[in-house]
């Protein structure tokens, strides 16, 4: 893939908080000099590179996307103290591939749960759309118990909130009913998030939230957490992901979240990292010797 000089140049010097300036200048290995405009080809081999007095190595695959299992008291912000943005030092620290690191679907701070962490603007648009109808799956607890007339008029739109908002839940499914040990609880799938509607439309119907959690957001569901029957065939993928944790989504998952919402997964994303003291010539190599000959 030919990419240009600057964009090289632009994604090291962000992992060391610095701009890309005027007349800044890259080298190669072979002590070929590059400057902004100039174009270069990524193949298979990283392309190693040298600037700012730091070694890079540039690769092409698929654009990354994260799964983070948020744990309670944090936003999903970037600007606050506790943020879920916060829980991820080390990729904003170590990788520029996340320039334009935006979270996918909100999460109040007392909710826990899975959240999708992306750079691709046009996915975040698509899972997000109410158009899309994405499900989201909750598990709840209640403090009250939830009547079955109470849940039949939710899932028929006959409850309105205070603000005018009619919800529209495609499923709920009464997981605990409060006998012996069981706590009141339900499993409640939406196709469209608004504000704390979850916590709304229950505190509506006398039944009010006292812990929230959402388990699933389509395709993917967290190992252990319960899916509505009805909708079970939309969450395929399960990922074990403990309470504050992220990874990298595998390419197999990758891939199933941008063919939920109709769309192919780029493997031709540009990576930037540091590069390794095992991709750098020695000196030997560099003066053009061999190992043999010195």
């Amino acid at each position: 893939m030919k990419v240009r000089a600057r964009q090289l140049m632009k994604k090291a010097l962000r992992q060391l908080c610095m701009p890309l300036r005027k007349g800044t200048r890259a080298q190669l290995l072979d002590g070929t000099r590059l400057n902004a405009r100039d174009t270069v080809e990524v193949r298979g081999e990283p392309l190693v590179f040298e600037v700012a007095g730091h070694h890079w190595a540039a690769t092409v695959g698929a654009q990354p996307l994260l799964a983070l299992h948020k744990p309670a008291s944090y936003v999903c912000s970037h600007d606050e103290p506790l943020s879920a943005a916060s829980l991820l030092p080390e990729l904003y620290a170590n990788h520029a591939d996340f320039e334009d690191l935006r979270i996918v679907g909100r999460l109040d701070a007392a909710t826990t749960g899975i959240i999708l962490v992306t750079s691709d603007g046009e996915l975040l648009h698509r899972l997000t759309h109410p158009k899309r109808g994405t499900a989201r799956v909750y598990e709840a607890q209640l403090s009250a118990a939830l009547k079955p007339e109470a849940r039949a008029a939710l899932l028929a739109g006959e409850i309105m909130l205070r603000d005018g908002h009619v919800p529209r839940p495609a499923a709920i499914e009464v997981t605990g009913d409060g006998s012996g040990d069981d706590s009141y609880s339900v499993t409640v799938a939406l196709r469209q998030g608004r504000y704390h509607e979850v916590r709304r439309m229950f505190a509506a119907v006398e039944a009010p939230v006292t812990n929230l959690h959402r388990s699933g957001f389509a395709p993917l569901r967290l190992s252990g957490s319960r899916v509505p029957s009805d909708l079970a065939a939309e969450f395929p993928r399960e990922i074990a992901l403990p309470v504050g944790q992220w990874r990298n989504l595998n390419v197999d998952e990758v891939d199933a979240v941008y063919s939920s919402v109709d769309m192919q997964a780029s493997r031709s994303w540009l990576h930037v990292r540091a590069a390794p003291p095992s991709e750098l010539p020695t000196v030997a190599e560099r003066s053009g010797e061999s190992p043999e000959s010195s």
